[in-house]
């Protein structure tokens, strides 16, 4: 039987439509002194944005993601010197991953997590009052300003985040708040190459491009070398590396509810971006409905679209290989 994430599921839809209404705000932010609204900075831009998608984030990708916050909380384990008290500060938390998975197995410890938008930590304080986590702490953090003390935590982690930060800025936060001798975790994607569940949303992107060719965000994929560059940069030691490839499952018995539920707001988003570049080959409804057909299309040719037999808890695609990079480093 396929697990599923704390609470995901069970969330009711008015509350995560709740949840979008209070985030649908314009998005500019209001001058009173000059009765003007002035645009938005791109760190502004980043929250509204991962405001906005957060409930669908939580309730699609996040599922998929599992085995990456299974290999975290592996990685912990052998990290964490006594079980019984640890202390971990889970950086772009997101809605509550790994932050979760840690205090399912480690019930005694203190889980920070910590996320940029608030919708995120809203939608997480739901996912931990129904999977009743106690010890896990939602707040709301900055990777690049953290307002923790010095030397607090025993384990720092940051999974699938640290791609969105100035590298450096955050990487420095997170060595500043570890305590001494303590391990900094980062979980990255691999080269998008060896990203199969990447695959079928690129080739959908590039399709609605006027020029296909496009070089789908290069600071989120395989940018290793980077961070590690920067890790040795802030003063952390030890530093090692460890490469694995995970299989990920979208859950659903039919693809347009899989879209309506999340993908197609992702989609919306990128090409609202490409729109505003002038790069749309077509209007954007007709690019968002052809999006989607070559999307599924992709995922077909390249074998990706698996057989249901289960109703809404089986598997409508699975991407049997996805290269995941495990950072560590060590606090002096």
């Amino acid at each position: 039987m396929i697990r599923r994430m704390h609470g995901f599921r069970s969330l009711q839809r008015r509350q995560l439509s709740e949840i979008v209404r209070f985030t649908d705000q314009h998005p500019m932010v209001y001058s009173p002194k000059s009765q003007s609204f002035v645009p938005l900075t791109k760190r502004q831009w980043d929250v509204a944005r991962w405001n906005r998608c957060a409930p669908f984030y939580a309730s699609e990708w996040m599922p998929m993601y599992r085995p990456i916050y299974d290999r975290v909380v592996e990685q912990c384990v052998k990290e964490v010197k006594s079980e019984e008290y640890p202390s971990f500060l889970d950086i772009c938390s997101g809605a509550g991953e790994p932050s979760l998975s840690l205090a399912k197995r480690f019930p005694g410890a203190e889980i920070v997590s910590a996320d940029l938008a608030a919708t995120n930590i809203r939608v997480g304080k739901l996912r931990a009052s129904k999977a009743k986590a106690s010890n896990v702490l939602f707040q709301y953090a900055d990777a690049e300003d953290l307002q923790f003390d010095s030397d607090s935590f025993d384990v720092v982690v940051c999974c699938l985040g640290l791609m969105y930060c100035d590298v450096e800025v955050a990487l420095e936060q997170m060595s500043r708040v570890a305590k001494s001798g303590s391990p900094v975790c980062v979980v990255l994607f691999g080269p998008l190459h060896q990203l199969d569940h990447i695959q079928p949303f690129k080739m959908a992107i590039e399709s609605q491009r006027t020029t296909p060719d496009m070089d789908l965000a290069p600071s989120i994929f395989d940018n290793r070398l980077a961070v590690e560059a920067a890790m040795k940069r802030v003063g952390l030691t030890k530093i090692r590396c460890e490469e694995s490839s995970v299989e990920f499952k979208i859950f659903g018995n039919s693809w347009d509810k899989v879209w309506e539920r999340g993908f197609g707001r992702y989609f919306d988003g990128w090409l609202a971006t490409t729109s505003e570049q002038g790069e749309l080959n077509k209007t954007l409804p007709e690019a968002l409905e052809n999006a989607k057909m070559v999307y599924f299309q992709t995922a077909q040719e390249k074998g990706f679209v698996v057989e249901n037999r289960e109703g809404d808890n089986s598997a409508l695609f699975k991407f049997p290989r996805n290269t995941i990079i495990t950072l560590v480093g060590y606090k002096p």
